[in-house]
Parts: C-alpha cells; sequence; structure tokens
C-alpha cells in the first residue's frame, strides 16, 4: 500500500474535505502569524487569497521559500487553494516553484490534486517539474487521471508528462481510468494512448 492514503481518495467528496482542510489551515496559520510572524503571515495571506497583505509581507522581507513544519511553503499553500494572482506573485518574488511539502507534493502536485487549472498551467509556465512525484511515486498525471480532469490531463501532457511512469505499488496513469466508469475517463484513456504515439512511447 502507498504511504499516503490521501492521495488514493475517490472523488466523491474531495471537494468538501479540501475546504475543511483548509479552513482548518487557515485557523492554525493564523495563529501562527500572530505569535511567530510575517513569514506566517505570508502563509495565511496564500491560503486564504488575500494579495495584498502577501505582497506587504514580502515587501517587509518575509521569505516565498519559508517552510511549515510540514513543508508547506506559500507557494503550495497558495496552489492548494487556488489562487493565481498570488501564485504569480510568489514566483516573482523568487519563490522555487519545485520545492515541495515534506511528503514529497510539489507545488503542481496539489494544484493539480485541488483541480486549480489555471495555477497548474501558471506553475507549468515557470518550469515546474511535470514528473515529479510525490513520495509514494504518485505523479500529477495519476491524479488528474484518477480524479477524471479531462483538461488538467491534457494540460500536463502537452508539457511532456510521461504516463508510462509508475508509483510504488507498480500502477501507472493508465491504471487509475480503466475501473472507472464515465464519459470522461474513457476520454482520458484515450487521450493518454495518443500521447503514447506522440512521445515515442510503448
Amino acid at each position: 500500500m502507498g504511504r499516503h492514503p490521501r492521495a488514493w481518495m475517490t472523488t466523491g467528496g474531495c471537494g468538501t474535505i479540501f475546504a475543511v482542510a483548509n479552513l482548518l489551515l487557515f485557523v492554525v496559520l493564523m495563529y501562527w502569524a500572530w505569535r511567530y510572524g510575517i513569514n506566517h503571515y505570508l502563509c495565511v495571506a496564500a491560503v486564504s487569497g488575500d494579495l495584498n497583505t502577501a505582497e506587504t509581507m514580502l515587501r517587509l522581507g518575509a521569505s516565498p521559500n519559508y517552510r511549515l513544519p510540514n513543508g508547506d511553503t506559500p507557494l503550495t499553500l497558495a496552489a492548494r487553494a487556488g489562487h493565481p494572482l498570488i501564485v504569480l506573485s510568489l514566483l516573482s518574488a523568487g519563490a522555487d516553484v519545485n520545492l515541495p511539502r515534506s511528503n514529497g507534493e510539489t507545488p503542481l502536485f496539489v494544484a493539480v490534486e485541488g483541480g486549480h487549472l489555471a495555477v497548474a498551467r501558471i506553475l507549468l509556465e515557470n518550469r515546474a517539474d511535470v514528473n515529479r512525484a510525490n513520495r509514494s511515486g504518485v505523479t500529477p498525471l495519476m491524479i488528474a487521471s484518477r480524479d477524471g480532469r479531462v483538461e488538467m490531463v491534457q494540460l500536463l501532457l502537452a508539457y511532456r508528462a510521461d504516463p508510462t511512469l509508475r508509483d510504488q505499488r507498480g500502477f501507472d496513469a493508465f491504471h487509475f481510468v480503466k475501473s472507472k466508469e464515465g464519459q470522461q475517463y474513457q476520454q482520458i484513456e484515450q487521450v493518454l494512448r495518443e500521447a503514447l504515439g506522440t512521445q515515442g512511447k510503448k
């Protein structure tokens, strides 16, 4: 079994779970910001989508690559919450586009997991590693395929996502669509097969 069960959740209820998780994280960050200073205020702004506060904290010297105890950075927080303007601001301030959380999830990974297409596009345009996996070997393409996100899959493939990569359980992106019902999964399987031919893979 993989080390991170959350990466294998089905799509049902994901939106509610993400909303609750972000709310709880916001409350924790508010406490840390009050206690620890501008770097935590930057993290709070990244989660809440407060662009003015984020840019103010950056001007005051907050680090765009500051890491919380779980490895989250302002960029992973903004990417997971789906705030493209803050993502752009952090990247302009020198945020590392590939700096992962402690579990190996990059900003691109969490943006894909949250279904934030615009954020994922910004990260890829700024040289995010499209094939970088988490510690369980799960790639952004696997997540997008699992969740039935056709446009996200197409975007990742346009940036050379590799559909043949396998996670620690030996599963590739095809595994996550073959057992699913629904037109979107059939479409994703077709898109993945077309990508194999385009990329010259077997």
